[in-house]
């Protein structure tokens, strides 16, 4: 800002975070993204676990929403793919938010894993935003 209080044009944008949403229900994916973008982050969408590998090493998100039952590769093996490239410093931090219809996965699972936190399908949006918030402080 000037000392006006105008926008200073040669102000620096700040990057969107990025988000990429890896499920393989279409509605689903869409209500996430609706949610994210929203809140103002950009977004990418994979419908299978191959694509959500791909997408991760050229959009390198900072988080990932990761449904655990998807074809090609299930999410597990998409976690375990993304933990082997950071261990190894080939990808950049990115945080993973397991969004998931099986009960059973809570965040003391999620954290077991390798993942950083989960949510239950359906999900309340601002349940979602949150856990994505958390993760990027």
């Amino acid at each position: 800002m000037s000392n006006d209080n105008t926008p200073d044009e040669a102000a620096p944008k700040r990057p969107k975070q990025r988000v990429l949403i890896a499920d393989d229900d279409p509605a689903m994916a869409r209500a996430i993204e609706r949610v994210l973008h929203s809140a103002g982050y950009e977004t990418a969408v994979a419908h299978d676990g191959y694509a959500a590998e791909a997408l991760f090493q050229t959009f390198q998100p900072s988080v990932m929403t990761l449904d655990l039952r998807m074809p090609g590769r299930a999410g597990m093996q998409v976690l375990n793919f993304i933990n082997s490239l950071q261990a190894m410093e080939q990808a950049p931090r990115c945080k993973v938010l397991i969004v998931s219809a099986d009960a059973q996965v809570d965040d003391e699972l999620a954290l077991a894993v390798g993942a950083h936190g989960a949510v239950s399908k359906p999900f309340d949006n601002d349940d979602l935003l949150s856990e994505v918030v958390r993760l990027l402080a």
